[in-house]
């Protein structure tokens, strides 16, 4: 039987990390790496979600594996100081789109 579970991991105020568990009695090694694979985002909106980096999680946390604690503390920055930019007006989100980021270097 094949089962996949959404698992929460963390949160800030506008992101949410989860990671998704593939369950089966025989999992292919394919299957297997697949299972630890992460992907971190910040949710901006309904419409709206940054990709970030991932990779394979071998522990049982990403603050266990210093790249992908690195990959996660840079979108937490990263995050920080969108949401600065919201607040102070140089940006601003519409519906499906960062209206004012085109052109902004962010210092993490």
């Amino acid at each position: 039987m094949n089962n996949a579970k959404i698992k929460f991991v963390d949160s800030t105020d506008k992101a949410a990390l989860y990671t998704i568990i593939f369950e089966k009695d025989d999992l292919s090694e394919y299957e297997k790496f697949l299972s630890k694979l992460q992907l971190y985002c910040i949710r901006l909106s309904d419409k709206i979600l940054i990709v970030g980096n991932g990779g394979v999680k071998n522990g049982k946390t990403y603050q266990e594996n210093p790249e992908l604690n690195g990959y996660v503390v840079d979108l937490q920055k990263f995050d920080k100081l969108i949401d600065n930019e919201l607040k102070n007006g140089s940006i601003s989100i519409e519906e499906t789109a960062i209206k004012g980021i085109e052109n902004k270097d962010f210092k993490l």
